[in-house]
């Protein structure tokens, strides 16, 4: 199977051409992402986002996934409810409100069988003066660029759970040289990190 291209939205993947990746593999991306790249699979799990994304008829391009609530009455096939997570725990980041729809999407990759699966753009901290580091920030449905940044535990924390249920699938993630890699990811051995010259190496036989 082709390997997953799973897009998050943080600033690291600036100026780095999307549009290959929907050549090398199946992509996955969440909310604004749309207004930029027709990815195969869609995740808004955000109300606000998920109505400019039907407001726009993404779903022609896109499969789109959603919350159940979020979903009454849909009768468009190409719409559909995220994955339910593959564990139960009793913290709150264990439950389904907590997670967003970046790591639902990591998820949905996995739940369509791929084993390898190549993150980018999940930078997870905020800028050097801990501010928004997300590339939509300031437009309709996120935060202003000055706001504080968000609190990564839980993201660190989910993509932990990840590596633990799913130890046949290998977790590539993508990002600048320096970028620090979470110490809870320590005891887990199906992730790698390498950086954007080195996807750039995979993808030179994918020219657009």
């Amino acid at each position: 199977m082709r390997p997953a291209f799973v897009i998050g939205n943080g600033r690291s993947r600036v100026g780095f051409d999307l549009k290959r990746l929907n050549i090398a593999g199946v992509t996955y991306g969440s909310n604004a992402i749309h207004r930029d790249i027709a990815v195969n699979y869609l995740v808004a799990c955000d109300k606000t986002m998920l109505k400019e994304i039907t407001n726009l008829d993404v779903t022609k391009n896109s499969f789109v996934y959603s919350r159940a609530r979020w979903l009454d009455n849909n009768k468009d096939p190409n719409l559909q409810v995220v994955p339910d997570l593959p564990y139960l725990g009793p913290n709150k980041a264990d439950k389904a409100e907590h997670w967003g729809s970046g790591h639902y999407s990591i998820l949905l990759a996995r739940e369509k069988k791929h084993d390898i699966i190549i993150v980018l753009g999940f930078d997870f901290y905020g800028t050097a003066n801990n501010m928004q580091n997300n590339i939509y920030s300031g437009t309709l449905g996120y935060k202003k660029k000055t706001d504080e940044a968000v609190d990564p535990q839980f993201w660190i924390y989910h993509t932990a759970k990840l590596f633990k249920h799913y130890p046949e699938t290998q977790f590539v993630f993508i990002n600048v040289d320096g970028w620090k890699v979470p110490e809870e990811w320590g005891e887990y051995s199906n992730w790698s990190v390498d950086n954007y010259q080195g996807l750039e190496t995979f993808l030179v036989d994918y020219p657009i």
